[in-house]
């Protein structure tokens, strides 16, 4: 198996980054790139969209190629087409999101080579997210690799070699209307530089 191990290997160590935001007011200079609205309040970060066809992005100190990215989401509001994302790989424009959908019961993988294209590498129906509901998420990748768990049940086991660079976010997008959604308990192990 290709996660169990490395999920075994990280839960005896310190994480290279962790927030649970419990902590701060206003802009946290960990999180150094925000796009779009984004708020530190009542132990969360919330991203959210006030109108429609617009992300919210959140990242600056999670940068590895090979990582275990472990967090959860809440939705507050969201509408046809909004999604929480797990970016990664991400270079100029490119790279991998990881997205559920907050309207339906929608995930999947996708391989982004342009802003304005997507390619799928796997998509699936579950009902972990929605309105209101706390979701955990853990994301795997280690070389051409991926796996994904939700609220600790193993999701998607994915093979691919597109994209190699080092960025990692969060964010959420909606294209049709308003999404609010909050994140908190953060964790990132970079696999290539393992704190003890």
């Amino acid at each position: 198996e290709f996660a169990q191990p490395i999920l075994n290997d990280i839960r005896n160590r310190q994480p290279n980054f962790e927030d649970d935001f419990s902590d701060l007011n206003g802009l946290y200079n960990r999180w150094n790139y925000i796009t779009g609205k984004v708020t530190f309040t009542d132990g969360v970060m919330r991203l959210s969209i006030p109108t429609n066809n617009d992300g919210s992005d959140a990242g600056g100190s999670l940068m590895a190629t090979d990582f275990v990215l472990e967090f959860e989401f809440t939705p507050r509001t969201a509408s046809d087409g909004s999604v929480a994302i797990a970016d990664f790989r991400w270079g100029e424009d490119e790279g991998y999101v990881f997205d559920f959908s907050l309207y339906d019961t929608w995930w999947g993988m996708l391989a982004i080579p342009t802003i304005e294209e997507y390619r799928t590498i796997a998509e699936g129906w579950s009902e972990v997210a929605g309105l209101n509901r706390t979701t955990s998420v853990i994301v795997i990748a280690k070389g051409n690799r991926f796996a994904f768990y939700a609220n600790g049940k193993p999701l998607l086991y994915a093979e691919d070699n597109a994209y190699g660079s080092d960025w990692v976010g969060l964010s959420i997008w909606s294209p049709n209307g308003p999404a609010e959604v909050d994140f908190d308990n953060v964790k990132f192990w970079d696999l290539n530089n393992l704190l003890p």
